[in-house]
Order: C-alpha cells, then structure tokens, then sequence
C-alpha cells in the first residue's frame, strides 16, 4: 500500500504547475500531496487558488526549477453536519505552506491559516474553503521570505555554477549547462553574468549541433552519391539553424549534390532544392534576437529539466515537510 501511494505521488510530480515570476526570476515548483481527505476535484480547484495567490505576489510565470518547491499540506481539523434543508456538511481545515529547497532538505519559510467551507457535500465544502484562499500581507510576507532565501542561495553560490556551467560546456553539455544558468534569479550578483554566459553558450550549441548535422550530411551523400543519398544529406540539412556562417559550405555540399546526379534524377531535386531554398529563406527571415534566444534557453532549460529530473528523493524530502 506505502508503495502504491508513493508510486502515485512520484507520478504526480510530472504533472506540477511550475511557476516563476519574469520580474524576479524566481524559479519554484507547487507540490500538493495526494491526500484521501481531499476530493480530486476539490484538489485541482485548490491547485488553481495557489496559482493565483502566487500570481498576485508576481510568482507566476513559466519557469521550472529541480530544486525549490512549495508544498500545500491541508489537514482536517473538524467535520460535521449542518442541520437545514438540504443539510449540509462544514469542513474546517487548516493549510499549511512551506517554501524551501528540496534537494537539500531546507525548509524557507512557512505558514499556516484556518479556513471553514460549508457545502451540499464534502467537494463543495472543500470548494468553499478554497475559494477563501485570497492574497494578504501574511501571505506576501511569507512568499518574500521565501523569494530572499532563494536570492541568497544563488549569490552563495555564483561562483561554483559559473565553473560549473563552462565545465558542462566543455564536456559538450550545453542544455545541463544553459539550464543550471537559468535558474539564477534577478537579484543575485551573478545574474548579468549568467545572462551574458548562457547566450554564449547557446550561440556555442548552435554551432556545435550545425557542425554534426553538416558532417551526417556529407557523410551520407559520400557514402550514396545517388537520390537517396541527396535525400538524406538534405534531411540533415534542413535541421540546421541557418546563419551567415554556414551558408557558404551548405551551398559546397548542395552544388557537388546536383553536379553529381543524372539528369533523370534532377527534376526531382530541383523541386526537393525550391521547397529547401523555401525553408531556409524562411529561417533567415525569422532571425533570433535576443529575447528569442533568452526564450529558446528557458525551453532549453526546461526540456533538460524533463528528460534527466531524478524525482525519488525529492519526493521523499516533501513528504516529510
């Protein structure tokens, strides 16, 4: 049963509401445990009360982070029955916030209020009390408290996610990389530099992905120098993002492609070359300035976060808070 309910709750964790405030930069993930005092759909409307609190306080956005969690604990402190017609049931409970960094078991900032919901059953008894869940200057307080922590955590720290960031890149690992500087939040005296890194990095992993995708494409076409072969070097191709740099040895390979085919074959690579000239004028069009790039990194960053999230102690260190 233990392992069943904390199969669930790691389950749970891929599908949290991650919030960030584009002001601050504070990255920091929601986590409500499953609880079978709480409806399911009592739970989601509760999940989107604490969106909103944390979007009054500038905390919402689209951010992630492997690390700082809030936790909404809700504990049921009375039920009974409410006479009338229809009778209805009153629920009162009692929320317990906390902020913190779950990696290392630190809790931040906590705080509790007392809420009553009355309802025609237990879900709407819960709605009710949820509705009540409004921003205050408790609130604000306790969330600032939090937001200083992290803000402190990542100053502490400037100099190790630095090095560290340029020791990924040398290994070839820009996303761990591009995602660890993403985190670090306005405020932190690092910030400008992890900024300006991680834009680097990114022109740097741009370069390095064309650099395979070009070398595949050769390779194909000198291991087929036929139609297929030409095929499959443009399919390379056309996953490269375009840039001044390249253009003139994407056009080497393109003219020794149609020098070699023969003619019956390149009324069909003249049609394939008009949809790739298409694409890439398209590409060249849509420029990345650096707001774009900014964007591309946190999705970087994100997708990183995704694919390489080792949940299991995390889990472990929320349940415990």
């Amino acid at each position: 049963m233990k392992k069943n309910i904390f199969t669930y709750c790691l389950l749970s964790l891929f599908t949290l509401n991650l919030y960030s405030n584009v002001n601050s930069g504070i990255a920091i993930n929601v986590y409500v445990p499953e609880s079978v005092s709480l409806k399911q759909e009592s739970r989601n409307y509760f999940l989107d009360r604490i969106s909103q609190l944390l979007s009054d306080n500038n905390i919402l956005g689209n951010n992630y982070s492997d690390r700082f969690y809030l936790t909404a604990k809700v504990h049921i402190i009375e039920k009974k029955i409410v006479g009338g017609m229809p009778q209805r049931i009153l629920q009162k409970m009692e929320i317990t916030y906390k902020i913190g960094d779950a990696v290392d078991n630190i809790i931040y900032s906590t705080f509790s209020q007392i809420y009553i919901g009355i309802g025609t059953n237990e879900t709407m008894a819960q709605i009710n009390a949820f509705s009540q869940i409004k921003s205050n200057n408790f609130y604000s307080t306790f969330l600032n408290e939090a937001r200083k922590r992290i803000t402190q955590y990542y100053s502490q720290r400037c100099r190790r996610i630095i090095q560290e960031a340029k020791l990924s890149t040398q290994n070839k690992e820009y996303d761990k990389a591009i995602y660890n500087l993403s985190l670090i939040p306005h405020g932190a005296v690092c910030y400008n530099d992890g900024l300006e890194l991680m834009k680097t990095l990114y022109l740097e992993k741009v370069e390095y992905e064309n650099l395979n995708l070009l070398t595949k494409a050769q390779e194909v076409w000198n291991s087929s120098l036929n139609k297929e072969g030409a095929q499959k070097a443009i399919g390379y191709l056309g996953q490269m993002k375009v840039n001044q740099e390249n253009q003139k040895k994407i056009q080497e390979l393109l003219t020794s492609i149609n020098a070699k085919l023969h003619s019956d074959e390149k009324k069909e690579w003249e049609l394939i070359m008009k949809q790739h000239d298409e694409k890439q004028a398209l590409k060249l069009q849509e420029k990345q300035n650096e707001a774009d790039i900014l964007d591309t990194c946190i999705q970087i960053g994100y997708d990183f976060l995704l694919n390489n999230l080792q949940p299991i102690n995390i889990i472990k260190n929320l349940l415990l808070w």
